[in-house]
C-alpha cells in the first residue's frame, strides 16, 4: 500500500485535472480555426452581416475586410484613418465612417470618399431608406453638411451611437450619459441616471 502525503495527493490531483483539460482542448481545436490576424492584425471596430452570409468589417488604419463565405480578404479602402462604423443598404451600397470626417461608400465594387465639410471623428452611422446619419460631435445627414442638433442641447459632448425605428423615431447616445431623441420634428434630450459614457449599437 502506497502512502500519499497531502502534498503528493494534491500534486496528483492537479496533474489529473490538467490532463483532462488538455484532452478536452485537443477536441476543441479540431472544431475552431484561428481567423485573426489573417489577413491582418488590425483592430476591428464594427461588422455587418448580409443575409447571404457575406460579411464586411471595418477597423483601424483604414482596414476593411470581407468574408466571401470561404475566407477573409482585404478590400482597398483608400484611406489610412481609423474606421469606426459600418452601415449597409445592400451589398452594393455600403457606408463606413471614421476619424477626420471620413465617410466612405462602397458602390460598383469600389470604396469612394463622400465629400462634405465636417472634420469630426465619426463614431457611428445609421440609415433609413436613402438617408444616412453619422454622429460625432453632432448628428449630420450625409449630403447636407449641416449639424442637426442645437449646440446648447449637446453642450459639447461626444456622440457615440445612433439608431432608429423610423425617420420619426431616432435615438443618439454619447458621453456623460447623453441621450437625445428625434420625433420627426425636433431633437430633445432625455433624462439619464448615469453620467458615464454611453456606448453605441442601440437596438442592433
Amino acid at each position: 500500500m502506497t502512502h500519499l502525503t497531502n502534498k503528493s495527493a494534491c500534486l496528483i490531483a492537479s496533474i489529473s485535472i490538467c490532463m483532462i483539460f488538455i484532452v478536452e482542448m485537443s477536441h476543441a481545436v479540431a472544431d475552431w480555426k484561428w481567423q485573426n490576424p489573417l489577413p491582418n492584425g488590425n483592430y476591428i471596430e464594427d461588422i455587418w452581416v448580409f443575409p447571404n452570409n457575406q460579411i464586411i468589417a471595418v477597423g483601424n488604419a483604414g482596414t476593411i475586410i470581407q468574408f466571401n463565405g470561404t475566407q477573409w480578404v482585404t478590400m482597398d479602402s483608400g484611406v489610412t484613418v481609423d474606421l469606426e462604423a459600418i452601415w449597409a443598404i445592400s451589398p452594393d451600397n455600403v457606408y463606413a465612417a471614421g476619424a477626420k470626417g471620413t465617410i466612405l461608400r462602397f458602390h460598383n465594387n469600389q470604396w469612394v470618399q463622400e465629400q462634405h465639410t465636417s472634420q469630426d471623428n465619426f463614431t457611428d452611422i445609421w440609415g433609413i431608406n436613402d438617408t444616412i446619419y453619422v454622429v460625432g460631435k453632432n448628428v449630420m445627414i450625409l449630403g447636407q453638411n449641416t449639424s442637426l442638433i442645437p449646440e446648447n442641447l449637446l453642450n459639447g459632448v461626444q456622440l457615440n451611437g445612433i439608431y432608429g425605428s423610423s425617420e420619426k423615431d431616432i435615438f443618439a447616445v454619447g458621453d456623460k450619459g447623453t441621450i437625445i431623441h428625434y420625433d420627426g420634428t425636433q431633437w430633445t434630450r432625455s433624462a439619464c441616471p448615469t453620467q458615464k459614457k454611453s456606448q453605441r449599437h442601440l437596438g442592433q
